[in-house]
Parts: structure tokens; sequence; C-alpha cells
């Protein structure tokens, strides 16, 4: 077995390489929380229904320059069409940045959504930079001449005149369900600059791919899409729709919400295959139970031991969802152990904890959840809380949750409102996330929160 990753250079390239997880950071010391919605969709052309965010520094030497950077699922206008599987557009990525001197934020489209075959349509997951500030992203329908089409994988490209629509190129369709069907997680970039990804349907066995796009070679355009490993819905897994974490090995670690020895879903690591092979092999890490959760839908993160940390949408302990870590075999070992560090009750602590959880340099881990928290909004399920979790101390071993925030109407989280994708942190400590419904229009937002 591969060792896990345990330097920092190591683990800078796994945290790094996903859109979802980014490097540790500093969360700034504050009395109380301070929670504020600063944009609100309209569900017209700036979009509705945002997804995961991502904050990106575009100027090294400029810390202003940071903004953040996320897709809608539906809006953007009728461009598309009868094509556009969604409602009032087929989505579009965006910028949100601060207002030069002032307390407010703008928004700006970089792309809008067309279906058709040049084109994507419902972007599902967020957005990641590479080295040259390129972004890339899926689309979980489109990129077929006729009809909607199973998905897309895309890059764009910033305007030389740095002004309008970024360039959009679409690197991959799913025409064939042999491929893969509907891409609805992010990608991950590896170090070569090879690019990896899920699809939650089709491949050989309809349970899903993870598959790998490659770099045209010198002198050509088209990139080459190879599927890495079909899921078979037994005790590998299936259905997945999470980004993937890959080490310096090139190994791929992720999560499926189906399938394992309960039919509850897994976490698994995917090997490259050795000199002279040519199959990766999948490695469950650890199937889940029902008590130690189900149906595990968001990204992983690492911590410097190789330690990954995720969320898992029902199940625990009360049925409500769970936080847990897995931890790498010991010395001589195979077996990785995973540990429950919190169950959500659905209360007021919250619950539905899907989302991916964001790691900071004390340990801490914070994230939301889709339900619980206010129990009188959305008909007595609440509509969700920020939570943060803190380590045991020095001879304890129950982690502490701390609701930071519960999520009402005007927060943006109205009726049928709930957080769908995890935080992101800022250079400045702040957190920042999204509300897929509610907000002045019930269209979503996207909100900060000091911790």
């Amino acid at each position: 077995m591969t060792p896990p990753v345990t330097n920092s250079a190591a683990l800078r390239a796994l945290l790094l390489a996903t859109s979802i997880a980014p490097a540790l950071f500093a969360a700034p010391a504050h009395a109380k929380p301070a929670f504020r919605v600063i944009h609100s969709f309209t569900g017209g052309n700036d979009g509705t229904n945002p997804n995961q965010l991502t904050a990106y520094q575009s100027d090294p030497n400029d810390p202003s320059s940071w903004a953040l950077y996320g897709t809608a699922r539906h809006g953007g206008g009728a461009a598309g069409g009868a094509n556009c599987n969604g409602e009032g557009g087929c989505g579009v990525v965006f910028q949100l940045a601060k207002t030069p001197g002032k307390n407010t934020w703008r928004e700006t489209r970089l792309h809008v959504f067309s279906a058709g075959a040049k084109d994507g349509d419902s972007p599902y997951a967020g957005v990641v930079f590479d080295k040259s500030g390129a972004l890339y992203g899926t689309t979980g329908y489109g990129g077929k001449k006729t009809g909607n089409g199973h998905g897309t994988v895309f890059r764009l490209t910033r305007p030389a005149s740095g002004r309008g629509f970024w360039k959009e190129t679409v690197l991959t369709r799913f025409p064939a369900a042999s491929n893969g069907e509907v891409p609805v997680a992010g990608v991950t970039i590896g170090a070569s600059g090879e690019i990896y990804g899920t699809a939650w349907h089709g491949g050989a066995n309809n349970y899903g791919t993870i598959f790998q796009l490659t770099p045209p070679a010198p002198g050509a355009t088209a990139w080459t899409q190879s599927v890495l490993y079909n899921f078979t819905g037994n005790a590998d897994g299936g259905f997945p729709e999470a980004p993937l974490l890959v080490d310096a090995t090139g190994a791929l670690y992720g999560t499926a919400n189906f399938g394992g020895a309960w039919g509850n879903g897994t976490a698994f690591k995917l090997t490259p295959p050795a000199a002279g092979q040519t199959a990766w092999t999948n490695t469950v890490l650890t199937s889940f139970d029902g008590p130690h959760g189900v149906w595990p839908s968001a990204v992983m993160v690492a911590d410097a031991s190789g330690a990954l940390y995720g969320t898992t949408t029902l199940g625990g302990y009360h049925g409500e969802g769970a936080i847990f870590k897995l931890t790498p075999p010991a010395a001589g070992q195979t077996a990785w152990t995973e540990t429950v560090l919190y169950s959500f009750t659905g209360g007021t602590d919250g619950g539905t904890a899907g989302n991916p959880v964001l790691l900071d340099a004390s340990g801490a881990l914070y994230g939301v959840t889709g339900t619980g928290g206010d129990l009188s909004c959305s008909r007595d399920t609440g509509c969700g809380v920020v939570f943060k979790l803190t380590p045991p101390a020095a001879g304890q071993t129950a982690w502490t949750e701390t609701v930071l925030h519960a999520f009402s109407g005007p927060d943006g989280a109205s009726g049928q409102g709930v957080p769908a994708a995890g935080l992101v942190a800022g250079p400045d400590g702040v957190l920042y996330g999204s509300v897929y419904f509610g907000g002045k229009s019930d269209n979503g937002t996207v909100f900060e929160i000091t911790p």
C-alpha cells in the first residue's frame, strides 16, 4: 500500500489539487460570529441556485485582487431556449469581488451556458483554477447538438482585454453512457495538468466512473478522455458525486454514496497502475454501516498526518448525518480506521450534514448543514446551520460542536432553502458560503461569516 502523505509539500499538493479543499487557514478570534449576506441572486441574468465557491487571488503581488468564484446551476437568461435543462437559463459562472473602498460586493458573469453541442447546461459543482489562472469545471447536462446531452468538462480563460466574458473551451463531452454520464462533481487538476473527475452515472455497469482528461500532445488541440475505473455498485461503491483528492504519488481519494458492504456508500483510494500494468486499483478505505454514516456525497479534506475528514448526509448515531475521520494504517498494517467525530441530532445543532468541511490550522472543522438549527424555519425541520467542531482538550475524547449561525428566511434560507455547498476561507480568515434557495428573490445567496 502506498504510504500516506506525511510531508508538508505532499500535503499542499493534495490540498491544492482540489477546488473544494483549500490550504489550512487561521481563523480570527471574535467574541461573537458575525454573519452577513453579501449577494442575493435575482433569478435573472445573474443566475439562480449558487453552488460551491472558490477563493482565488489573481495577482500574487496584490492581496486586493482576490475574489470569490462560483457557478449558479440555473439562470443566466434564455440563451439556451428549449435545450436548457433548468429554469430561466442553463446556468452561469460568476465572480464576486469587493467594491474598492466599500464594504459591498459586485457580481460579474464570466460565462453564460447555452446547452447545445458547443456548450453545457446545469453546472452542479464549483470551479478550480490551474497555475495559469484558467478555470475548469463541469456541467451535469448539455454538450449534444439535439436534446440535452450527458454533461461536459469545460475550461474558461480570461479575455485578452481583461473585460467581457471569458473564453470557453469544452474539453470533453459525455455522449455515450460507456464513458459515464452526469458529471455533477467538480474536477481535480494533477501535477502534470491532467484532470480527474467522477461521473455520477453510466460507465460499464451504470454505477458511475472515475475519468481522466490528458492535455493535448504538442501541436494538437484535443484532450484525451479515459475511464480509470467503472464502479460496480457492489462492495466497491457506486454513484460518486464528489470531487477527488490527489496525493503526491498520483493516488486518488474519494467517496461513493451507494454500495459498500452495507449499501450505504464507501470512501475509497484509487491507486495508479504498477509499472507494466494498465489497471488502476480501487481500495475501499471504509464502508459506511449506518451508525458511522450513510450517503457520503462530499469531498474529503486531509490533515498533515494524512488523515482524511468528511461528512455523510444521513446516518450517524441519530440518523441526521455525521462527521468522520479516516486514519491511515499504522506501519505494517493495511486497514484504515474510521472514527465518528460528531453525529448530528437534527435539532438546534443541525442535521443533513452532506457538505464538505473546512480544516483550520488548529485542527478545528467548519461546515454547514442542510436542516436543523432554527426549527421554526421550513416546516419545523430547520434551514441549517454554520458550525465549528473543536478537537478534544488534552485527556478528553469528545469533539465539541458550536453553532456559529442558524439560517432563517431573511438570511437566505426561506421556506425550502438549504445550504448546498461547503465553506471557503478568504485570505483574512473570513468564511464564505452559498445557500441554494432564499434571499430577496428566493433564488439563493452568498454569505460571509467571521468565526
